[in-house]
């Protein structure tokens, strides 16, 4: 409480007169009035005394709201942060209102003020003004402001798309024009392909096997392949059996009609049909472009720099090296995000990409400060896989292995995830075939395989996952076995005891030749075709009619064909037939009692590298 005071003396000597007045507790202006409560001492009487004056006005002040404010100062965290404001006095009726824009006052506090207290997260400084309103009328609204700072110790970081790895060359000779993607080819033009026909048009017609540039056409009107299916082709030059077996819907009458389809002639043949309309054989498929610019071979990576919640990028330069100790000098500048690319690379040299990204704050970026190497011209399997129409049929020139003697170079044949399968390019002779797992040779000048037959007891022999994976459709889809003369002929292509000595230090094994499957998976990638195969039964595999190895493939045999170590189905129940790629490029049957020729295969080991050379061979790193 509070008032003024009041006091009085009696005129009589030894009388003191007691005088109060009253008071008040809140704000404001008020009246205090003065009464005689006593008097003591002597005889007198407080009634023998009268005031004069008992009232006076009084004020009292609102006292200025409690708080306690601080600023924020720290290290940048990822964390948000904010200024201490808390309010002391008065206990309730306190309203806090901030702003990082104006500062607040009485008149405005409401309208530009909020009651969201602000915070900071990225370096820099804010400044936070406060208005503290009360609806206590002892108490005075206050203002201020204080500061949240954060300080950018963190450096930005730099990401690529690509961080080091192999990058094989595919124009290591430098060629110009367009690279057609199927059938592994250069043109100084782009290339288009029909999906439906395999065959290729370009504004040159005839570089592709075709001479005109009209597509020749397949049945019309909507169907669907049913089935592969084996008939006799009606065209009386045809060789070969029809390839589909085909529902199709007929435009005249409306219902279907079974069709076969030669795909050598794109000729169509019906079993039956229930009208004599004649059928549209013009195709509408779409061309696909299959082509690609050929442009220099180059390292390229996509650089983004990052300083969220920093001080912000103020350097951006990077600079390509053969060295990871020295820093580089030369640097150059990006814009964020942008793919640089490096085209003044040689085969078989090792670069670094250098960075220097540095922040406001003087941060630099240490994450990707150096790039992990960049190996130029090396191949390893996963490299070929999805490239393989460029890198299938290349030269391997420094295989090396115990009857080097019997093979003039090697070539990669197949590529998977894990290994890189080379092909001998010559038919080894026949002196240097070895004898079956009981010591039994192939006799006489031509290369016989029923001689080494007797050594073995068919798919029996065959253990290996890793060798029966190389006929996965009949040993591990189907599940087949057999003990017929073809399978022991198999068993003797695929025994890795016995084809050892094509086994080098840098290989896995070593087979007497591919397998079907392996052939016309390798062939469908380099010439862009859908060759297929079909383990029928234990007899053996079944291809489609349009199987045959191109005339300028170096796997095209010359003189006694190449034995394939798969089984053939035969027609005629012949027990003893395998395939073997003729001196056409046929793949055709074959006892084993006639003579063929021998290939072998050897597998890489999975941590083997290829180097690229300037003249588009390459060698074992």
């Amino acid at each position: 409480e509070q008032g003024p005071t009041a006091s009085a003396t009696s005129g009589v000597s030894g009388e003191t007169i007691n005088v109060t007045r009253t008071t008040a507790t809140n704000a404001g202006t008020h009246t205090s009035t003065a009464s005689i409560s006593s008097v003591s001492g002597g005889r007198a009487n407080k009634n023998n005394y009268t005031l004069t004056g008992n009232t006076k006005q009084f004020t009292i002040n609102k006292k200025a709201i409690q708080k306690t404010a601080s600023n924020y100062s720290g290290n940048y965290d990822g964390s948000s942060h904010t200024i201490t404001l808390v309010v002391n006095e008065p206990k309730s009726g306190c309203t806090i209102y901030y702003s990082t824009s104006a500062e607040l006052t009485s008149s405005n506090y409401s309208s530009s003020g909020s009651t969201s207290k602000p915070s900071r997260t990225s370096a820099g400084t804010t400044t936070v003004y406060w208005y503290i309103h009360t609806t206590n009328a002892n108490y005075s609204d206050i203002s201020g402001s204080n500061t949240i700072t954060i300080v950018d110790n963190i450096p930005p970081t730099v990401t690529l798309d690509s961080n080091g790895g192999n990058i094989p060359l595919l124009n290591p000779e430098g060629k110009e024009g367009y690279y057609c993607n199927i059938c592994n080819n250069t043109f100084g033009v782009e290339h288009y392909h029909c999906p439906v026909h395999s065959s290729y048009f370009s504004t040159s017609p005839g570089q592709c096997g075709i001479s005109s540039g009209t597509c020749p056409g397949i049945i019309g009107g909507t169907g669907q392949v049913v089935d592969y299916y084996s008939a006799n082709c009606f065209n009386s030059q045809c060789n070969n059996h029809a390839d589909y077996r085909v529902s199709w819907y007929c435009n005249v009458c409306g219902r279907s009609i079974v069709v076969y389809y030669c795909a050598e002639h794109l000729n169509t043949y019906r079993t039956y049909s229930y009208c004599g309309a004649e059928m549209e054989i013009n195709c509408t498929e779409t061309l696909e472009n299959t082509s690609t610019k050929m442009e220099k071979d180059a390292i390229k990576v996509k650089l983004l720099a990052n300083d969220e919640g920093g001080s912000g990028l103020k350097t951006l330069q990077y600079a390509w090296s053969t060295s990871n100790t020295v820093e580089p000098t030369n640097w150059i500048g990006f814009t964020n995000g942008e793919t640089i690319v490096n085209t003044n690379i040689v085969a078989g040299e090792t670069y670094y990409l250098w960075t220097n990204v540095i922040d406001n704050a003087g941060n630099r970026a240490i994450n990707v400060k150096i790039s992990n190497p960049f190996s130029v011209g090396i191949v390893s399997a996963e490299d070929i896989v999805g490239k393989e129409s460029y890198f299938y049929g290349k030269s391997v020139t420094n295989y090396s292995c115990e009857y080097n003697d019997a093979v003039y170079s090697w070539s990669i044949l197949y590529a998977d995830d894990n290994n890189i399968y080379l092909i001998a390019d010559n038919n080894i002779p026949n002196d240097y075939c070895p004898p079956g797992k009981n010591g039994s040779s192939i006799n006489g000048y031509d290369t016989i395989l029923s001689d080494v037959c007797k050594d073995y007891s068919g798919s029996s022999d065959i253990t290996d996952n890793a060798i029966r994976n190389l006929n996965k459709e009949y040993f591990v889809t189907k599940g087949f076995t057999s003990e017929y003369d073809n399978m022991k002929a198999v068993a003797y292509l695929l025994d890795t005891n016995a084809w050892s000595v094509f086994k080098g230090d840098k290989a896995e094994y070593a087979i007497g030749g591919p397998t079907i499957e392996i052939l016309l998976n390798s062939r469908n990638k380099i010439y862009g075709t859908n060759y297929r195969y079909y383990a029928r039964d234990k007899r053996g595999y079944t291809t489609s009619s349009d199987v045959e190895i191109k005339p300028d493939d170096r796997l095209l045999a010359y003189g006694g064909g190449i034995f394939i170590a798969s089984p053939s189905f035969n027609y005629s129940n012949n027990s003893k037939i395998i395939f073997l790629v003729n001196d056409d490029g046929e793949i055709v049957e074959r006892s084993v009692t006639d003579s063929g020729g021998i290939r072998p295969v050897v597998c890489l080991k999975s941590d083997v590298q290829l180097i690229q050379q300037s003249d588009g061979t390459l060698r074992i790193k």
